[in-house]
């Protein structure tokens, strides 16, 4: 029972556990194995980190990288955006994923508005199937003509609509940048100073960088620089239904629904 009230005491706020890889159940020779591997054909992998049942069993760095190494996480940023969504609506600055996105973004002129446009819901935003000219080839094209726009979120919402809302994946990284915009618009905070103060400090996570857009919104779709450790921590929540050390951080509801299946580009896509 000792043992057992201890496991349910721990988290990694401070610092993770660590443990043999045979002690979980994890095969310590693939994982020499895998490290060759990213050697030998000089994968460009700055980091190893794996952890089972709450325990480091792998933690690895790749010249010049270290341990307090803060890596762009590109597009896994979309993830910790579309999570402080999640925080948003548990506190009640959003109503639910079902609102119009225009009605969330009021006060702006937006072009090419139509019947569709008006259906666009910040559900369609979190599972990539907004309807809007947005396309990720070649090269995510429409993410590049987006930053050499002086205003980003304007780009976004101006975009035309090709087909109605919910009806098809189509990668747009564009899209995942006016959740920031929502985020900071709905709660009166820029997006990392809520995710602060909801998610990053609860889980023990200071060391940060967030770069911002022309008009000061923290990047929604990609270059959140965290340490790998930190950076583990958002899983972890995910895999205690959105507890931490006695708070709830994110609704259990929102976890399972952020999780299931809602576009399939070739796989399924959950919320970001």
């Amino acid at each position: 029972m000792d043992n057992l009230n201890h496991e349910r005491q721990y988290w990694p706020t401070g610092s993770w556990r660590t443990s043999t890889p045979e002690e979980q159940g994890v095969d310590s020779e693939l994982l020499g194995k895998a490290c060759d591997l990213i050697l030998e054909n000089e994968l460009h992998i700055h980091s190893m980190l794996i952890i089972r049942h709450g325990y480091i069993v792998a933690d690895v760095y790749f010249y010049p990288f270290a341990a307090n190494t803060l890596h762009d996480l590109a597009s896994c940023t979309k993830s910790f955006t579309s999570t402080l969504v999640g925080i948003a609506i548990d506190k009640g600055y959003i109503k639910s994923v079902g609102q119009s996105v225009l009605d969330l973004l009021q006060g702006r002129d937006v072009a090419n508005v139509d019947a569709r446009k008006k259906a666009m819901t910040l559900e369609n935003l979190l599972t990539m199937s907004s309807g809007l000219a947005c396309y990720a080839e070649p090269g995510e094209i429409t993410l590049r003509e987006m930053l050499q726009n002086p205003d980003w979120a304007q780009f976004t919402l101006d975009l035309p609509m090709i087909e109605p809302p919910g009806v098809r994946f189509e990668y747009c990284s564009p899209g995942s940048h006016l959740l920031s915009v929502i985020i900071q618009e709905t709660t009166g905070m820029t997006t990392l100073d809520f995710a602060q103060d909801h998610l990053l400090q609860p889980l023990g996570i200071s060391r940060i960088i967030w770069p911002v857009d022309p008009q000061g919104i923290n990047r929604g779709w990609g270059d959140l620089h965290l340490a790998p450790h930190d950076m583990a921590k958002l899983g972890y929540l995910f895999l205690n239904n959105g507890q931490w050390d006695g708070r709830q951080i994110l609704s259990p509801e929102w976890i399972t629904t952020a999780t299931n299946k809602h576009s399939t580009p070739p796989d399924s896509y959950g919320y970001g």
